[in-house]
């Protein structure tokens, strides 16, 4: 088990890679020459936000679709950096396989889930809607995420 305190967390759309960055235990250090390109890796993560109208912590952003259960995500490492004890990781998501991570904005309203997996499943590259039409396609700029809750079973 490895184990890191990510000071960086980047999700770019349902079938982009994932970047985390952040500081590793000296027993993780020892676990990196494990980490190769094209290998596939299975993670939990879970990244946490203040609500200053709650006065509460709470978790922002976690794998899997159970919030505030966090499940194993699988992906293949695309590429791994060490700098002293910071790991720069990222991480594609696995091309026969829909997983989501949740995203929650605040206390009170729970979370969304956004899609991470092959191009097929999704009806556009920068939302998780299953369908052609999407208002992704009438902004002027490719939006980071676009929050549309919608499994595809």
């Amino acid at each position: 088990m490895a184990l890191a305190v990510l000071s960086e967390f980047k999700y770019y759309g349902p079938t982009e890679a994932i970047l985390f960055k952040g500081r590793v235990s000296p027993k993780t250090v020892q676990c990196y020459p494990r980490l190769k390109p094209e290998y596939p890796i299975t993670i939990k993560f879970s990244t946490f936000n203040y609500d200053h109208a709650a006065s509460q912590w709470f978790q922002r952003t976690l794998s899997g679709p159970e919030y505030p259960g966090i499940k194993e995500i699988t992906g293949t490492i695309r590429s791994v950096r060490m700098i002293g004890r910071d790991l720069e990781l990222v991480i594609d998501p696995l091309q026969e396989l829909v997983q989501y991570i949740s995203v929650a904005d605040t206390v009170k309203f729970g979370s969304i889930e956004y899609g991470w997996g092959p191009a097929s499943s999704f009806g556009c590259a920068h939302c998780t809607n299953a369908t052609a039409e999407c208002r992704c396609q009438s902004l002027d700029t490719p939006p980071t995420v676009i929050l549309q809750k919608q499994r595809l079973d």
